[in-house]
């Protein structure tokens, strides 16, 4: 398992999730904050499930349209400002470098963890 800035630096690089599947949101609470499971499939990686925790989520939006696919990520924004984690599947890509009106799909959390699911090689440090 990752946290926090460990994660984030993986996930700019090593453990990259454009191009992965989402498989599944899981929102619920626990300990009295709300947690927000993200379940993904790495193609990158021979199939790769994957799990993003957000925990003591501040704000979170979700949007699906059955003419679309649920769910490819095609791009992804991932801020740290302050003491929060911000990741957006659809983001607002004339503004990357912060957070903006127009993403959407978005998480904003105080805490993330990284889990891998199914075993394999390739991702370091699980």
């Amino acid at each position: 398992m990752w946290k926090n800035e460990e994660l984030f630096k993986l996930l700019q690089g090593e453990i990259a999730i454009l191009s992965c599947k989402i498989l599944g949101f899981s929102i619920y609470a626990e300990d009295d904050a709300l947690v927000v499971d993200v379940d993904m499939k790495l193609l990158y990686l021979n199939d790769t499930c994957f799990k993003i925790r957000f925990l003591d989520v501040k704000e979170y939006a979700f949007y699906h349209n059955s003419n679309y696919y649920f769910y490819n990520v095609e791009a992804f924004k991932l801020l740290k400002k302050g003491s929060l984690f911000y990741l957006s599947f659809d983001p607002d890509e004339e503004e990357m470098s912060q957070i903006s009106p127009k993403d959407n799909d978005f998480i904003l959390s105080t805490e993330i963890e990284g889990h891998v699911l199914s075993a394999v090689s390739g991702i370091h440090g699980q």
